[in-house]
């Protein structure tokens, strides 16, 4: 089960890139209509809290809770509520910072956001250590302006401030603000790895020294200072920084994940501090499962999801990357495995309490997209149920799971070429030829994926047509056309802050991506889309248009670095869901009379070329001008 881990790339091209997807946009309040309020207006942490709202609601109480000597470790509470305002509640005696979001079920909306933020105080009247640096990290870490003036209206300082600073000194990298040798010249003189620093600050130096500055020997002397000190708390710094050395290069590129995951596994069944960061951290319980791709090691996987079960702490990213070798993207299905994952799935997808918590301990930046995602995994499990059953050789059992699926969505223009796939071969396996000849005409014809044409041609066969199988094709590809639905209007920012309507290209050929600055497969492709453009760069007639959700000072500063030729419009979300691009890259065209009449989901070779053949296409012209 996924949770916002599919919004980054197509699974079966970039499965493994899904649970680090992914955005990272911060929490915002869905409404300002439900204040929360907290008494005592000083809490402390083992003391009663009485929480409040303005109005009752029906839903659950989500409660993040930061505990322990460090700025990692964290718990979530999922509190049934049925028309309240209030609910009494008890920080457990180590905690220093509550997230708090209030989840209405009847209008299916979740209030979050630094408003909603509880911190802790000491008896003496000053905050507990930390929760200032979680509250900068959770809200305000990909601006550095608002990182700033949160630094120094909460003045958080000392060994709490030091965790702020390396997020600090990379945002004004980007900025251009700062240089790599002047990072350097503060460290070397403020934080020596010499010196008795406080664990939060070696550890804030290792990861400047290695990701920043790429100095790997430096960055082990701060490992080495963190590790040689005795206290407990150096200890799990130091050994959190090993760990990181282990999945990553200093360029911030992950080390090949079956052999690390190996390292991992057998460290995390032999070291106490590696099981509580491994357990505790959202990127090493995604890796930790490829350590169970090799037969020989399934059991051990059987084993940690037991264990997970019974401490009442499965979470989907302990599942999804063996759902992933179970379907055989990285090498031979396995049945037996898939089958138990996805039982483990159905449980997860079942328990609306124990969902939301894992849920929450990945995702609380997106708690407003809980319930398009929950309805996402709900999706992903019917997918790979049906999967399931075509490689078991029972298409009507598959049919069963992908039909049920295809019935939520508005209609099949709305499915990826993966699922129209899978509902093909199901239907017509099931010998529901009418549907499976749907889905792969939209294959053929919509997605521009001519090798549909081989299970069309199956089809056919079974159907009797008495027409020879070129004409079959042109009818049904004529038909298909007939229903290009129309694209959805909508109204944008560009970059210059100009206001951009897609009315404003009424006759126009209009090619869309959606895409992201962090995503690894939408940069892979800007150098072949931008030769496009210029392809076409004397033609009135066509426009490109790249949308993002970022904000404009995020594109400018990748822009500086990698140049992207396409007309870029920002804080594009809303266009983005209204287009239903889940995914990045996700690219349409749109028809001169403002038609969608081509898809591609995910960055395939070649992607410049198919785009440039519709653009012809619908041009009406054999070559670019």
């Amino acid at each position: 089960m996924t949770l916002g881990f599919q919004t980054g790339f197509p699974p079966r091209r970039w499965g493994w890139l899904l649970a680090l997807g992914i955005f990272f946009a911060a929490c915002r309040p869905s409404s300002q209509q439900v204040a929360l309020r907290v008494s005592p207006k000083t809490p402390q942490p083992g003391q009663p809290l009485t929480l409040s709202w303005n109005q009752p609601l029906t839903g659950y109480l989500w409660i993040m809770t930061y505990v322990g000597p460090t700025a990692f470790q964290k718990t979530v509470e999922i509190v049934p509520i049925h028309q309240q305002s209030e609910v009494s509640y008890t920080p457990p005696s180590q905690a220093f910072l509550l997230l708090v979001a209030l989840e209405d079920t009847v209008q299916k909306e979740i209030y979050t956001g630094p408003d909603y933020a509880i911190v802790l105080y000491q008896t003496e009247g000053r905050p507990m250590p930390h929760a200032y640096a979680v509250l900068g990290n959770t809200y305000y870490r990909t601006d550095l302006d608002s990182l700033r003036a949160y630094l120094a209206r909460e003045k958080a300082s000392g060994s709490s401030g030091c965790l702020f600073q390396n997020a600090v000194w990379n945002l004004s990298l980007q900025a251009g603000e700062i240089t790599i040798d002047s990072v350097r010249r503060i460290l070397d003189s403020q934080y020596p790895p010499q010196e008795t620093l406080a664990p939060e600050c070696l550890y804030m130096a290792f990861r400047t020294a290695y990701f920043v500055l790429h100095d790997s020997a430096l960055a082990e002397q701060y490992i080495d200072a963190l590790l040689t000190q005795e206290n407990a708390l150096a200890q799990w710094y130091g050994t959190r920084a090993r760990l990181q050395t282990w999945a990553f290069v200093p360029t911030g590129d992950l080390r090949d994940r079956i052999s690390t995951a190996y390292t991992l596994w057998d460290a995390f069944q032999k070291d106490s501090v590696v099981r509580s960061i491994v357990l505790g951290d959202d990127f090493f319980r995604w890796l930790l499962p490829y350590a169970w791709i090799s037969q020989d090691r399934r059991r051990d996987f059987y084993r940690y999801i037991q264990e997970r079960k019974m401490q009442e702490d499965l979470q989907a990213n302990d599942l999804v990357t063996m759902r992933y070798v179970g379907l055989g993207w990285m090498g031979e299905p396995d049945t037996t495995l898939l089958q138990y994952v996805l039982m483990q799935e159905k449980a997860l997808l079942d328990d609306p309490i124990l969902y939301r918590k894992q849920f929450a301990l990945s995702n609380w930046d997106r708690l407003s997209d809980f319930y398009r995602l929950y309805d996402r995994s709900q999706g992903d499990y019917l997918k790979s149920s049906a999967q399931l059953w075509l490689f078991k050789n029972k298409p009507a059992v598959a049919y069963n799971f992908i039909h049920a699926f295809v019935q939520k969505k508005p209609s099949l223009f709305a499915l990826w070429q993966e699922d129209l796939q899978l509902y093909g071969e199901a239907a017509l396996g099931a010998g529901h030829l009418d549907e499976a000849e749907q889905a792969f005409a939209l294959i053929a014809f919509f997605h521009g994926d001519t090798s549909a044409y081989e299970s069309l041609r199956k089809v056919w066969e079974q159907k009797g047509k008495p027409d020879s199988f070129d004409l079959y094709l042109a009818q049904l590809k004529q038909e298909i056309e007939k229903t290009f639905p129309p694209a959805p209007p909508f109204t944008g920012k560009a970059l210059n802050g100009q206001t951009v309507r897609l009315s404003d290209y009424s006759g126009k050929v209009v090619v869309l991506n959606f895409w992201a600055t962090w995503c690894g497969p939408c940069r892979r492709e800007i150098p072949e889309l931008n030769e496009l453009v210029k392809e076409f760069q004397g033609n009135p007639e066509v426009v490109f248009l790249a949308i993002t959700d970022e904000p404009a000072e995020v594109v400018q500063r990748f822009l500086k670095q990698q140049p992207f030729a396409y007309r870029i419009l920002v804080d594009g979300r809303a266009i983005r869901q209204a287009y239903k691009a889940n995914a990045f890259p996700t690219h349409f065209v749109i028809s001169r009379d403002g038609r969608l009449v081509f898809k591609q989901v995910g960055y395939i070779p070649g992607t410049a070329d198919r785009l440039k053949s519709q653009i012809l296409k619908f041009l009406g012209t054999g070559e670019a001008s």
